[in-house]
Parts: structure tokens; sequence; C-alpha cells
């Protein structure tokens, strides 16, 4: 059984028990995969240095790095939240064997998504016509077709 630490800081929004409900339903998803797992989450400095001294997988984005192989001594993978590893530069605090892994690309069908509609939005005066509904008063206005052939034609 694979014993995997999510970290959910205090500076995000939400607390620990939203991570633990998105896991529920990905878990439900992939009973398969989760019955191969032990998940434990942490939203404090305390509670991951506990949990760590167990955990062969660490999730996560900030955390110490000082003296790692004696205060998780079973890491074999670290999966960070986020694209960038330059935060934990140099690399001299990872044990032999760890593996070290980001996120980079996830987000990008998501970014492309929102810029799109971000375009078409502007293209329609979104902006203007919610100004207008929150002060009840609504002028006429026209857009044009957005010539989205031609704008996809002249992204680099």
């Amino acid at each position: 059984m694979l014993r995997v630490l999510i970290e959910r800081p205090p500076t995000v929004d939400e607390d620990v028990g939203r991570s633990k409900a998105d896991y529920t339903a990905v878990a439900k998803r992939y009973p398969e995969i989760a019955r191969q797992m032990r998940v434990s989450f942490c939203g404090t400095d305390e509670e991951r240095e506990k949990m760590l001294a167990k955990a062969e997988v660490f999730v996560g984005w900030v955390f110490p790095t000082a003296h790692l192989a004696r205060r998780a001594p079973h890491l074999k993978w670290i999966q960070l939240t986020g694209a960038g590893v330059e935060h934990l530069r140099p690399f001299d605090w990872m044990p032999p064997g760890l593996k070290l892994t980001n996120c980079s690309g996830v987000h990008g069908p998501k970014v492309a998504e929102f810029a799109t509609m971000a375009l078409l939005m502007l293209n329609s005066h979104m902006p203007h016509l919610a100004t207008q509904q929150r002060a009840h008063r609504w002028y006429r206005s026209a857009s044009s077709l957005m010539a989205f052939e031609n704008f996809l034609r002249n992204v680099p």
C-alpha cells in the first residue's frame, strides 16, 4: 500500500476538507488505483512534519528541504502542485533516488479555453453589458461577428 501525503497549506482559501472531498470524488472514479494507496492530508507545518515520517509520496508546493532524508526516510517521490521547481534550488537536499515531478503543461488546455472565452466576451461587449445590468440601464449596442478563422490563422 503506497502512503501518500497531500498538503493543503493554510494560505489556500479552501481548507483541507476541500482536498479530501476532491480526492474522494477522484477515488470513486478510479477505485482500483485508490485501493492501492493510503492517502493522508495535512494543512499545517506540524501535521506535515508528523506525517512525512511515514509518507512515500508527498504532494505539495513549498516545504522545508533541510534534512529531508532524515525527516522523511521512506519518501520516494515529490509531486509539486505547480509548474516550476526554481523555488527548491539548489537540489542538494534531495537524497539519491528521490523523484521530483511538477505539473508543467497541465493547465494549457484550460488556459486556451479561458483565452477563447475572454476574446468572445470582449468581442460581444460583455463587460459593458454587465455594467449596464448592474445599473439597470439598457442601451443598444452591436458587435460584429468575430472572424475566428482569421484570428486562429494569425495566432503564433
